[in-house]
């Protein structure tokens, strides 16, 4: 799990990966809205609503969700970088 450290203090932060990609899975869109990505919540909110709707009817539905999880765990890890925490691991 990549742990991040403040430049300026101590203060550190552990993401852990195997949390994001379920919470990204199960959440879908308002996972990234909890943690702050607006931008991936409303990108993630629009593949769902058309792709994620259209995939339904054939009961594939899940796999928008599946596939942004994998792209979740480089998208938070890389928020902590925007922010301008340094990785420790």
């Amino acid at each position: 799990m990549p742990v991040f450290r403040k430049p300026d203090s101590n203060i550190t932060k552990e993401t852990n990966n195997v949390g994001i990609f379920i919470g990204a899975f199960l959440l879908g869109p308002f996972f990234f809205g909890i943690i702050g990505e607006w931008g991936h919540f409303f990108l993630n909110l629009i593949l769902n609503l058309t792709l994620g709707v259209g995939l339904w009817f054939i009961f594939m539905g899940w796999i928008v969700s599946l596939i942004y999880a994998f792209f979740a765990v480089p998208i938070v890890n890389g928020k902590w970088k925007k922010k301008g925490w340094i990785r420790e691991d």
